[in-house]
């Protein structure tokens, strides 16, 4: 049984928002999302390298997911249930 591993990518959506702020996100959602362009591609290092409570990471980073500015993918690269 082969474990899959879970990793965060920046949607168009999250780049746009970054670099243009054209959604108008919180501060911690910047930060999050900065986090993910320099590489934390996983929850758990999104967590150690926030400056913010794991509490209000992890509440912002289900939110992004949500609204698509971040993508969650598998280590084959496939989204969740989509194969």
């Amino acid at each position: 049984m082969k474990l899959r591993k879970e990793m965060l990518i920046l949607t168009p959506r999250g780049a746009e928002e970054l670099h243009k702020g054209t959604h108008q996100f919180d501060v911690t959602a910047k930060n999050i999302l900065t986090l993910i362009e320099q590489g934390a591609s996983t929850a758990d290092m999104v967590l150690q390298r926030s400056m913010f409570p794991h509490n209000a990471v992890t509440k912002c980073l289900h939110q992004l997911v949500r609204n698509k500015s971040v993508a969650v993918v598998t280590d084959d690269w496939n989204a969740p249930g989509s194969g």
